[in-house]
Parts: structure tokens; C-alpha cells; sequence
């Protein structure tokens, strides 16, 4: 915020001691200032005073002033980011940029190393058995995904943590470990995966990764070997950031398009306004809202 320092400067006259030739000038000089002090006085009081005529003004003023001191030191402004103490050191020798690149590497490392495991991922619609028993379905901490593409041969893979979009988008020192898991995720087209999270999470991550070199299944697992990655049999991947705090997660995939929300179907004439999902039946409306692309 930048301030702007006031000050005021305090011009003292005072009689020359040049000698007695100039004290009459002072003296002179002396008496019109006196003068014109009387008619000032008498100007002010035949008329209101200049500070009280523009009284609405200053007060509006005034609350320019407060709102704009408000608005530069609100409470609801982000607090800055610290960076830590090594940046200093790092921006020295190489400059911010790459001191940025280098502590931005550090973060995600760390975020990779700490993050829990990926979400398991089953075969089925979520809440299937539940539906079937005719149990209440849940409320929240449930996450489905559906390969609702046209195309027979299309596969996808999906990976969700709390840290998907760093682990699929830049592929951070430790991540290894949950690309692994994204054996789990694989799906040939009209296929459906789900699982479950913690209701203490506030945010999930779905990678999404597409445009797959091979038709089937077998043949991607074949290609990675028992050890290997099967993300390298994709061209392409996305990522998307979910806010899932007390909510269900019910995702499909467009082929063209990427994931979208589910949107559920009326099961029968009465209840047309209320919409499920398929094979579950869970309430549409205990489902997220907003899925937000990640940009790599």
C-alpha cells in the first residue's frame, strides 16, 4: 500500500536587525496585516463560515476517504503468501524465476510424499446393493464415474486423490506410487467405477486420461508390463478439482468433451421432478455442483 508522507512547514518572519532604518517598514508591514485580520472578522461573521458551507461535502468526503482506506486494508483480501526463507538465497544466485520454478517443485514433491492414497475404485454403480435392499442411499462421501462413450473401443482411466491434477499434469518426484494405482480406474466404454471418501475432506482431484493407442483393456495392461505405468497408453490428460465437503460425487464422460455431472433420471410419473442416479438411486441433489478445470 503506498503512503504518502505530509508535512507541514512553518515559515516564522521576524523583524531584520538591518538596523532602525527598517523598523518602521516592519512596523507598516504590521499594521496592514492587522487590518486585514479586522476585515476578515467582520467578513466572517456577516457570512456563515467557509468550514461550515461545504459541511456535506467534507462529510462525504470524509467517508470517501474511510471507505478507500477500508477497501485497500479489508479483512476479506487474501493474506499475501510467505515464501519460504531458502527463496531469498535461491533468488540471489538464479533469480525469482527460477527460485519460483525450484520452491514450486519443493511444494509438490512434498504434497506427493504426504498425500493419502488414491481412492479405491470398484466396478458397479455406487449404492447398487443398497438400492437393492431398499436402504436409504447416502448423503454424501460417495464418487462415481460412468464411460458414457459413443465410441465401443474407447477407453479411459481415471485417478481419484487429493492431489490428482500435480500427479497427472506434472508428474512431481514421488508420484509414482499413485500413478501406480491408476490400474484401478481403467474403463472400456459403458462401464461405471465407484468408491468412497472421508466426510473430512473438503476437496477431491479427478484425473481423467483419454485418448487411449490401444481398443481394449488387455492389451494396455500388456503394454505396461506388471510393473509399469499405464498412463504411457494415453495421449492426453485432464484434470479437475472438486469442492466435496458433504456432498456426493457423480461424474460421466463425454467423448469430446471430458467429465460433466451427472444428472440423474424421474423414476416414474409421480416422483418426475426428483431425479436419482442409475442403478443406485441416490438423490441428484445431494451431488456437486461445480467440477473446476484444473490448467497444467
Amino acid at each position: 500500500m503506498a503512503v504518502t508522507y505530509c508535512t507541514d512547514r512553518n515559515f516564522n518572519f521576524s523583524e531584520s536587525s538591518a538596523g532602525a532604518a527598517s523598523r518602521s517598514l516592519a512596523e507598516a508591514v504590521a499594521q496592514d496585516e492587522e487590518k486585514e485580520r479586522e476585515a476578515r472578522s467582520k467578513k466572517e461573521k456577516r457570512a456563515p463560515s467557509q468550514t461550515q458551507m461545504p459541511r456535506t461535502t467534507t462529510r462525504l468526503a470524509a467517508a470517501d476517504s474511510a471507505a478507500a482506506n477500508t477497501a485497500g486494508t479489508s479483512s476479506d483480501a487474501p493474506p499475501a503468501k510467505r515464501k519460504p526463507a531458502v527463496f531469498a538465497l535461491l533468488s540471489c544466485c538464479c533469480g525469482d524465476s527460477v527460485a519460483d520454478d525450484v520452491v514450486q517443485a519443493a511444494e509438490m514433491t512434498a504434497r506427493a510424499l504426504t498425500a493419502a492414497p488414491p481412492i479405491e475404485l470398484e466396478p458397479g454403480y455406487a449404492n447398487e446393493e443398497g438400492a437393492a435392499r431398499g436402504m436409504a442411499p447416502p448423503s454424501a462421501g460417495v464418487f462415481e464415474v460412468v464411460n458414457k462413450s459413443r465410441h465401443a473401443n474407447e477407453i479411459i482411466a481415471v485417478l481419484v486423490s487429493s492431489n490428482a491434477a500435480d500427479v497427472a499434469l506434472r508428474r512431481p518426484p514421488g508420484s509414482h506410487a499413485h500413478l501406480a494405482c491408476l490400474r484401478q480406474g481403467l474403463m472400456p466404454a459403458q462401464t461405471v467405477l465407484h468408491g468412497h471418501f472421508g466426510e473430512e475432506l473438503d476437496t477431491i482431484e479427478v484425473a481423467l486420461f483419454h485418448g487411449c493407442i490401444h481398443t481394449t483393456p488387455m492389451a494396455v495392461r500388456a503394454q505396461a508390463g506388471p510393473d509399469g505405468l499405464i498412463s504411457e497408453s494415453f495421449r492426453n490428460v485432464k484434470a479437475y478439482r472438486i469442492r466435496c465437503k458433504g456432498k456426493n460425487v457423480l461424474l460421466k464422460y463425454k467423448d469430446g468433451v471430458g467429465l460433466e455431472l451427472q444428472r440423474g433420471e424421474a423414476n416414474g410419473m409421480l416422483s418426475s421432478k426428483k431425479k436419482r442416479s442409475v442403478g443406485g438411486g441416490i438423490d441428484m441433489k445431494t451431488n456437486v455442483q461445480v467440477i473446476e478445470l484444473v490448467r497444467d
